[in-house]
């Protein structure tokens, strides 16, 4: 807590403007989460160059969802905001927040389904597989069942959330760019998922409500 004061003081007396961003492992520090040597990332490098103080709410793994809402929370809690970039995951991912932890959850349903699927043939049986028991597995065996984990959903989802971030943003005149980060979809489809996204995106009545000056890409 004095650690939070603290910084919230020196925070309060800064000149320096804030640079706020968000994603997923192509903004966090994802070679200290697989424990590897760390490297200088983007957003340190570019807050540095602008001079200005980094606030980086990205999580690896991190869905749109979990992204927008850690974002947001930052851009309407925040003062002396010099900008903002948000860049965006894998359309499929799905974000829960849990009471309980205090903390999001994002997996990806047809991916980590499947790949816990794929891992049974190294066990006796599928009751000795470990990810089966991880509630990534357990909620995307659902979530295919109801025919919830589609390429549609996850990609009006995103674009919602893309414009409604574009929307806040110039509500509170706050300047913001965006920007994809992985390829949208990762699908076991293949080209058939790539084809199916393009189409989804290009019938989303909020392709053409998405300012292209500040989408970067």
């Amino acid at each position: 807590m004095r650690k939070n004061l603290r910084e919230n003081i020196v925070s309060l007396f800064s000149k320096k403007k804030k640079l706020i961003v968000s994603g997923c492992s192509y903004v966090d520090d994802y070679a200290k989460s697989q424990n590897m040597e760390s490297f200088p990332i983007w957003p340190d490098l570019l807050a540095k160059k602008l001079d200005m103080e980094c606030i980086n709410v990205g999580k690896c793994a991190a869905g749109n969802k979990e992204i927008f809402s850690n974002i947001v929370d930052e851009v309407v809690s925040q003062k002396n905001i010099g900008l903002v970039i948000v860049m965006w995951s894998e359309f499929q991912r799905v974000s829960f927040y849990l009471d309980r932890k205090k903390s999001w959850k994002s997996f990806h349903p047809d991916r980590d389904f499947l790949t816990a699927e794929w891992q049974d043939q190294f066990y006796n049986s599928a009751k000795d597989n470990p990810l089966k028991k991880e509630m990534s597995y357990r909620v995307s065996k659902e979530l295919k069942a109801f025919g919830m984990e589609g390429i549609k959903g996850g990609t009006y989802d995103s674009i919602r959330l893309m414009y409604s971030f574009q929307s806040i943003c110039e509500n509170l005149q706050v300047p913001f760019f965006q920007v994809q980060g992985p390829v949208p979809i990762m699908s076991k489809k293949g080209k058939l998922g790539q084809k199916e996204l393009c189409l989804n995106i290009l019938n989303s009545e909020y392709l053409d409500k998405i300012n292209k000056e500040t989408f970067l890409g």
